[in-house]
């Protein structure tokens, strides 16, 4: 938008700079025409008429004594030539003061310029090392990304490692529970039986058999009266 505003203010200029030469082009055609006619109309009324002196002898003028006056038609261009004169005067010093605002324009916006390219040089060379920080950052970053996936899968699989040796272990002990608590129940037994004899054993079996004989027949017995009592 500056850079723009400052094109459009330069033109502005330097069309107000062509207007004021061509101007004072023209008012340099316009006095060198006017002193050129002031020149003709200055040497006509000057010039002496040899018919007049010969016919009217008589009629002598006495300049000394009448004040000097300049034609009429001489006043108009003398006086357009000193105002052309004027404002060409104005217009040149216009030009002079539109030169000078021009070279003041230039000088700062030639200022500003370097200040400006100073400062994107600075921001263009922070971007840089920016961008290279960051390139060096990301770089890191993946890095750490890498080595905590390979810590991860690493974790998992020493977990899974961890898991099936308790579960081996586990399994392990009370396979060797089970067989420990066999092995003693075996030896009891075995110790039982030796310390018993074999005809004490017998003996136990064989009361323990009538036992079982005698609860079936009172289990049938019972039965039996129970059917009885429901059919009377």
């Amino acid at each position: 938008m500056q850079r723009h505003l400052y094109h459009d203010k330069m033109q502005q200029k330097y069309h107000e700079m062509r207007v004021l030469r061509a101007r004072v082009k023209q008012m340099e055609t316009e006095l060198a025409k006017t002193s050129s006619q002031a020149a003709m109309s200055s040497s006509s009324d000057e010039s002496p008429s040899t018919v007049n002196s010969a016919t009217d002898a008589p009629q002598v003028v006495d300049k000394a004594s009448s004040p000097a006056k300049p034609p009429h038609n001489d006043v108009a261009p003398r006086e357009r030539m000193q105002k052309l004169e004027r404002h060409l005067m104005l217009a040149k010093n216009e030009i002079a003061t539109l030169n000078d605002q021009l070279d003041v324009a230039r000088t700062n916006d030639k200022a500003k310029i370097d200040t400006l390219q100073a400062k994107l040089e600075l921001e263009r060379v922070a971007n840089k090392v920016l961008g290279e920080r960051v390139f060096d950052v990301d770089a890191s970053l993946q890095v750490c990304v890498s080595k905590l996936t390979e810590a991860e899968s690493a974790l998992a699989q020493e977990r899974q490692e961890r898991e099936a040796m308790i579960t081996q272990l586990t399994t392990m002990s009370r396979q060797a529970i089970s067989d420990h608590r066999r092995r003693a129940v075996s030896s009891k037994v075995k110790g039982v039986i030796s310390s018993m004899g074999k005809g004490t054993l017998q003996t136990k079996l064989d009361a323990t058999t009538q036992r079982l004989l005698d609860m079936e027949v009172r289990v049938i017995t019972v039965k039996t009266l129970g059917r009885r009592s429901d059919v009377q």
